[in-house]
């Protein structure tokens, strides 16, 4: 039921129960022992990962572990212990990634992103909608800033299809989540939908989280649309209920969307004081996603006041935290803005050559589903290939798309000529 690596503590909570021992035996350190003699013969392999030790089985140690499982009666059971152990791990995690450890959690459960996966999936494959609501729940964020959201839309629409089974609560719930799944994969018209239905279930329960939840949501798709005027109530609303409940990263978002509206008829004085009020509240909290929204927004608008060095360097703060979070996508995203700022048309070629080698493997990521929208084509390509000469900006795109996320990461942070208007 590994798919990958494990550590032992998750052997020993699957296999550390042995049904001819006595009631003092200490099945735990049978799976110590027994793993000790599956890597002294080369049968099992010990991988150290950022200083934690971890096993691997080989693949026809593994088949046949499955087959044995199968046998014995005990493949159920074990499948069962192994997904407990991950919604377990699941339900530690969600304080750590709110909270100051959220970059530590996020390297944990990348670690663990195939059994995270494996137990979502067999909870689902066992009628359990509420047990993979839970474990999705809990570790969200880990989805979305580690690439993951795709993936994880794939288990929000199995447990939204199994919702009846569930109480009308986390029905609701599990419908945001898939809406913001939805949103992030660029179906805005399949998320409207779904946020609709878990706003008639919140306003139902009166249930003012999730009121505002998906009043923030669907704001910021009626804004999208051109329709202000219900964005704007929308957003209020939802604004008012966060803060409210002393949702410091909600209420972030929530001035962000509604610094979209005026941004996108180019008052940008407004739409700069609610970004920044967007900025205030994202930075009481220690989570990165409101921080990330709300630095991009903020450049945005110092940009088209033509405060360059104001927009480089909030840009500069957003790629350090997108890398210090491991977020790929989002680190893109950042690279080309600065891209259309770089001091030489050299380096501006080389950003937005690693930006798109980064997109290309990443996919959209979530950031743009969240952000102020740009006119398309913005990036300066068309005109900086016949500036450059063609030779030359075929060099300098080559160096940018082999950099690589670290290397492209440092370069873009090294102190430049005075940023431009590329």
């Amino acid at each position: 039921m590994f798919p990958d690596t494990f550590d032992l503590e998750a052997a020993k909570a699957v296999g550390g129960i042995c049904r001819h021992s006595g009631p003092d035996h200490d099945a735990g350190n049978d799976v110590i022992d027994t793993f000790g003699s599956l890597v002294h013969a080369s049968l099992a392999r010990a991988i150290d990962r950022t200083g934690q030790r971890r096993f691997a089985l080989l693949e026809t140690i593994r088949e046949y572990a499955r087959e044995r499982l199968h046998e014995s009666g005990q493949w159920d059971g074990a499948h069962d212990r192994h997904a407990a152990h991950f919604l377990a791990l699941a339900e530690s995690a969600r304080a750590g990634l709110d909270g100051a450890g959220q970059v530590a959690w996020l390297d944990r459960l990348e670690t663990e992103h195939d059994n995270l996966g494996a137990a979502m999936t067999w909870f689902l494959d066992q009628g359990q909608p509420g047990p993979a609501h839970r474990l999705g729940a809990q570790t969200w964020r880990f989805w979305w800033l580690r690439g993951h959201a795709e993936e994880f839309a794939r288990y929000a629409r199995r447990i939204i299809a199994m919702s009846q089974q569930m109480p009308q609560d986390e029905g609701g719930y599990a419908h945001m989540g898939l809406g913001f799944m939805l949103l992030a994969s660029g179906d805005r018209a399949g998320a409207r939908r779904i946020f609709e239905q878990g706003l008639a279930v919140f306003r139902r329960l009166g249930d003012k989280n999730g009121i505002a939840v998906a009043d923030g949501a669907l704001g910021r798709l009626a804004a999208q649309d051109g329709e202000y005027a219900k964005a704007d109530k929308l957003l209020r609303e939802g604004l008012a209920l966060q803060q409210e409940l002393g949702h410091h990263a909600s209420v972030a978002l929530a001035y962000n969307y509604l610094g979209q509206i005026p941004f996108s008829q180019a008052d940008t004085d407004t739409a700069a004081r609610l970004f920044s009020q967007g900025l205030a509240a994202a930075r009481q909290v220690p989570d990165r996603l409101p921080l990330l929204v709300s630095l991009y927004n903020l450049a945005l608008t110092s940009q088209a006041d033509g405060d360059l060095n104001g927009a480089a360097k909030l840009l500069r703060e957003g790629l350090s935290v997108a890398s210090d979070t491991g977020d790929e996508s989002s680190i893109g995203y950042y690279l080309r803005r600065l891209a259309s700022l770089a001091g030489t048309p050299e380096r501006a070629v080389c950003l937005l050559a690693a930006s798109d080698a980064l997109l290309q493997a990443t996919g959209t990521g979530w950031l743009r589903a969240y952000v102020a929208a740009t006119p398309s084509g913005d990036d300066g390509l068309s005109e900086l290939r016949p500036r450059m000469g063609e030779a030359t900006f075929q060099q300098a795109w080559a160096r940018g798309a082999a950099m690589g996320r670290r290397c492209a990461v440092a370069y873009a942070l090294q102190a430049d000529d005075p940023p431009t208007q590329q």
